[in-house]
């Protein structure tokens, strides 16, 4: 993702990258979920494989 085109938004009391209004799409309502734990941690053990 070229940063220069990224759209930014509020997620997990900081500023986050993200390539798409998808990608945005997902964040919001994974915050309005109350499942940021849980994305955070199935996110860190993707990124450990």
């Amino acid at each position: 993702m070229r940063l220069s085109k990224a759209l930014y938004c509020s997620f997990d009391g900081g500023e986050r990258a993200v390539c798409c209004h998808g990608c945005m799409a997902i964040l919001h309502v994974i915050q309005e979920n109350h499942m940021i734990s849980d994305y955070l941690r199935t996110k860190s053990a993707a990124q450990q494989q």
